[in-house]
């Protein structure tokens, strides 16, 4: 009985014929009858039957095979965990359980792809969860172990991705734990591609990355897939059970390597490029599918992914260093709605001012009760998302931003306030330095940035009682929003955010504010760095998109500032995004 199941001799294609299909499911037929008979000792048969070629046989034999299992677990429980353990890895792109079975006519009008194995598996967890409800907690670790290590071809990520995705449309309870492991596998492609595009596509010839097939690999034949799926970065056998068992404790050693010399390691950063591309392709898909899906049916399954998504981004994104393209999945998901792009900000303001933290002494104190490395790069890197994302983000309305804005202003007067409260001494005593205000500048380039994108939502515009003033006889007074005052206090402080900010910013906020009265030319602060800091950004203005005209009048411009003071006409500056 137990030679019968043996995946081996199922695989062969010798001296069997398809009349063994029919007997192999009157096997299961019988089998079914007697299950709760099975003990220890039928452990081999068990396997046997689970390890089997079944996805690749006829459909009769399917459904048969599917009913089976679905006795087998519910009287047996014991044998839950090898199944769904067979039924994960099956999902893999190159799972050898997916072997074609014998027993599949030669002549058949409809030969078995992988997008039909799949289905068949799909169809099995299923109905195995309506016969076992606690089954999607076993799910789990199956899915983080058989995640394909980032080495492995794109088709073989994406495959994946798309069946666990899948998993989670009938089994909603793993939607948190299926983003978490797709966003860390992202993750780590992402952070190893640290070379701009451009650069990218001068080393190959403007050829630029090249594109995963146009083919849908699930439309591929069981046993004729081609060779380029196994052409890139090969793991071997012996080394691939490893390699799946941990997402998590990637070796960063690769991306040492990476970087020691760039137009070596081009190729590498390239195929991790298309497969970055490939997955972020494959999950955008998958969400404009959960909104179409909700929007049509009045489901909840957007928020569940929403707030799935907000929990990895306070969890994984922001404690990522270098990460640069996965979080915009979470960005479009807070477009949807505009309710999600108010949590969304309401979590960065939060985590950037530290307004949750119970034992924060406030934004009026300084950060002595925090100072641990990874606190303070949490609520920078905060602050950081919060003026690209108010700046930048074109469904972020005037309210939304001067909302904001207060906030960040609230915190940066609240700041000075305390620094001017501390005596000289004991700044001494307590090593006074920018990186102990490391937040405080964080959300001053936050300010600066805001401010360049969004300086006309930033702008009151009031309408006075005037005869004569115009047809409707109103005149319009405008002033800046109330909170901006403390730009001129921020600019004038001991802090000196001017010094320590980045210098595209500033570049672009200074003319702006200095044409505006936002702050005055006369600050001690600017005179105080017009030979030093100016003198650097005029060679930066130089050097940055020099073949830009907007480029070179920023540093004419700069230049007349330096040596006469001349002002900057902020009409002739362009305020597009970078």
């Amino acid at each position: 009985m137990v030679a019968q199941f043996a995946p081996q001799r199922l695989a062969g294609h010798d001296s069997l014929n398809t009349g063994s299909s029919a007997k192999l499911r009157l096997w299961i037929s019988a089998l079914s009858h007697v299950v709760s008979q099975f003990e220890r000792h039928h452990s081999s048969l068990v396997e046997n039957i689970v390890n089997m070629p079944w996805t690749t046989m006829d459909a009769a034999f399917v459904n048969s095979y599917i009913a089976f299992m679905g006795i087998l677990v519910s009287a047996k429980t014991e044998f839950l965990s090898l199944t769904l353990a067979s039924t994960i890895q099956r999902m893999t792109h190159h799972s050898h359980l997916n072997t074609l079975s014998a027993f599949q006519p030669e002549t058949s009008i409809a030969p078995i792809t992988r997008r039909m194995v799949y289905d068949r598996l799909h169809s099995l967890l299923q109905h195995l969860i309506t016969v076992v409800p606690t089954l999607p907690s076993q799910l789990t670790p199956l899915i983080l172990r058989n995640f394909p290590h980032k080495r492995l071809p794109c088709a073989a990520q994406t495959t994946y991705i798309r069946n666990i995705l899948r998993l989670s449309e009938y089994c909603p309870q793993l939607i948190p734990h299926i983003l978490n492991v797709i966003v860390e596998r992202a993750l780590a492609i992402d952070v190893e591609i640290q070379m701009e595009m451009e650069e990218l596509e001068e080393m190959h010839g403007n050829a630029g990355p090249s594109l995963p097939s146009a083919s849908d690999p699930f439309d591929s034949l069981i046993g004729q897939d081609p060779d380029s799926d196994d052409s890139g970065d090969e793991i071997g056998a012996n080394d691939l059970e490893d390699s799946l068992s941990d997402i998590s404790s990637e070796n960063n050693d690769d991306l040492a390597n990476k970087e020691e010399d760039p137009a070596v390691h081009a190729p590498y950063i390239r195929d991790m490029v298309v497969k970055l591309d490939a997955i972020l392709r494959v999950v955008f898909g998958y969400l404009q599918n959960v909104v179409e899906r909700d929007d049509a049916s009045g489901d909840t399954q957007q928020e569940a992914h929403f707030h799935a998504l907000i929990n990895i981004f306070q969890t994984k994104i922001l404690k990522t260093f270098r990460s640069r393209y996965t979080q915009f999945l979470l960005f479009w998901f807070a477009s949807v709605k505009r309710d999600h792009a108010d949590i969304f900000l309401g979590v960065l303001v939060t985590k950037a001012l530290d307004m949750a933290n119970p034992d924060s002494e406030g934004a009026g104190q300084l950060d002595t009760a925090h100072t641990g490395v990874d606190y303070d790069i949490i609520r920078c890197t905060s602050a950081s998302y919060v003026g690209s994302f108010v700046s930048r983000a074109a469904f972020i309305d005037a309210d939304t931003t001067r909302h904001v804005v207060s906030f960040v202003c609230n915190f940066i007067d609240m700041h000075l306030s305390a620094v001017e409260q501390v005596s000289l001494s004991e700044q001494e005593g307590s090593d006074f330095n920018e990186g102990k205000h490391a937040v405080f500048y964080a959300l001053c380039q936050a300010l600066f940035l805001i401010f360049c994108f969004r300086w006309r939502d930033l702008e009151i515009v009031e309408e006075e009682a005037d005869e004569g003033a115009d047809e409707n006889g109103w005149r319009k007074r405008k002033h800046w929003f109330k909170p901006l005052d403390v730009v001129q206090r921020m600019i004038v402080s001991e802090l000196n955010p001017l010094k320590v900010g980045l210098y595209i910013y500033i570049r672009r906020s200074r003319p702006l504010t200095l044409h505006s009265g936002l702050f005055s030319s006369g600050c001690p602060s600017i005179r105080k760095d017009r030979t030093s800091y100016w003198l650097r950004l005029l060679l930066y203005s130089t050097r940055v998109q020099s073949s830009s005209g907007q480029s070179l009048l920023i540093a004419v411009q700069t230049r007349c500032l330096i040596l006469n003071s001349y002002p900057i006409k902020t009409e002739t500056i362009s305020f597009a995004h970078p």
